[in-house]
């Protein structure tokens, strides 16, 4: 695989990302909004009981993605071509994104019904744990165990 080949792949991953990303932000701003509205009704008995879900699952996603993450990608075998190491690397953080996308989005509902903004700091932090796993060629080379030569290849283009 050439080193033009291996930059398609990895834009293609950043796309992905900042796709998901860009998405949980525009909800954000409507989620926010909507909870600042004159016409808005809070929810006390919901919230209650988000105060307690939305943090937990929040953090018990960040650590299931991880976990997730390093049991995907540990399998792999250290002569599999580049292109099948893109790929699972890929497949990997698709499903790391998802799960904290999800937490998020469930924050973001969570303000939307409750008008707490408690959750949009939970939604703050999700976001930023979200920043720390985003797809680099550096990261990329560290989390699939890349020898030198195909490091120096990937580094050098």
């Amino acid at each position: 695989m050439n080193s033009e080949n291996l930059n398609e792949q990895l834009k293609v991953t950043f796309i992905l990302y900042y796709a998901l990303l860009t998405g949980q932000l525009l909800f954000f701003a409507v989620a926010f909004w909507f909870s600042g509205s004159e016409n808005f009704t809070a929810n006390k008995e919901l919230d209650e009981i988000f105060q307690i879900i939305v943090p937990v699952f929040g953090f018990a996603m960040m650590v299931f993605s991880r976990f997730l993450f390093n049991k995907n990608i540990s399998g792999d075998d250290e002569n599999a071509d580049m292109m099948t190491k893109i790929t699972k690397y890929r497949i990997g953080k698709i499903i790391q994104w998802a799960q904290v996308e999800g937490a998020s989005m469930l924050s973001l509902v969570a303000l939307m019904f409750t008008g707490n903004h408690l959750y949009s700091a939970v939604f703050i932090f999700l976001i930023g744990y979200f920043y720390l796993v985003k797809p680099s060629k550096k990261n990329f080379i560290n989390e699939m165990k890349l020898n030198s030569a195909d490091a120096n290849e990937m580094l050098n283009d």
